[in-house]
């Protein structure tokens, strides 16, 4: 069958094409889920900590060093019982943690360029952590992390401090990554499932010839080497 070139390259074009879907599902699909679900959970932590930053007043007078309202502590643990924020922290507009859920942060200073260059003029910066890889201040996580940092603007339009949340998007993850390995495993069945009988209609092409209706005898002759 290899040496006629006309079944060969349909041989050929159809081991590509079952080889090719299982492929785009992972190459192509897999990256866009990732992006979509890190997408989602940026959007999800803007608006929290906007709704933070409008409950607490930190959008009339930015964040002040000593001024956190107690009433951020019943915010953030209404957000931690119904979603999957895993750790919150508060910075003024010099890059110190003026309140963080993990208390022994509070006075740490962010010297870190993102935030300099990024943050602190007015623009959203995010970064998806893998399990026991590093956040954007090189701490190393149990959990695959999704940190978001939502730049504070004062009335005056001024940056006024930042607010960085931590959710934890291990499950969502996880089920992105079943779903690929779902689909690409029934895409190679199928594509295995139609490939075999192509092959099998190919090498009988190779060895029977269709003959003429008006020769007698049989409609198919073997083809003479």
């Amino acid at each position: 069958m290899l040496k006629i070139k006309f079944l060969r390259n349909i041989l050929l074009l159809s081991l590509g094409i079952a080889l090719l879907l299982p492929l785009y599902d992972i190459l192509v699909i897999f990256p866009s889920y990732q992006q979509l679900l890190t997408e989602e959970t940026e959007d999800e932590a803007v608006r929290f900590a906007r709704y933070l930053s409008r409950t607490l007043g930190f959008e009339r007078t930015g964040v002040e060093k000593g001024q956190i309202p107690a009433a951020i502590n019943e915010e953030v643990e209404t957000l931690q019982g119904d979603a999957l924020l895993m750790k919150l922290r508060v910075f003024d507009p010099a890059g110190e943690i003026v309140y963080s859920t993990v208390p022994e942060e509070i006075g740490q200073i962010n010297n870190n360029a993102y935030f300099r260059d990024i943050v602190a003029r007015g623009q959203t910066y995010s970064k998806v952590v893998e399990k026991v890889g590093l956040s954007a201040e090189n701490q190393q996580v149990s959990e695959d992390v999704a940190e978001t940092y939502v730049p504070i603007l004062a009335s005056d339009g001024s940056f006024g401090g930042a607010i960085e949340v931590y959710y934890d998007i291990t499950a969502s993850r996880a089920r992105i990554t079943e779903l690929t390995q779902s689909s690409s495993t029934l895409l190679l069945a199928i594509s295995t499932g139609l490939l075999i009988p192509l092959v099998l209609t190919l090498f009988h092409a190779m060895n029977w010839s269709w003959r003429s209706p008006s020769a007698p005898g049989s409609w198919w002759r073997p083809i003479k080497n």
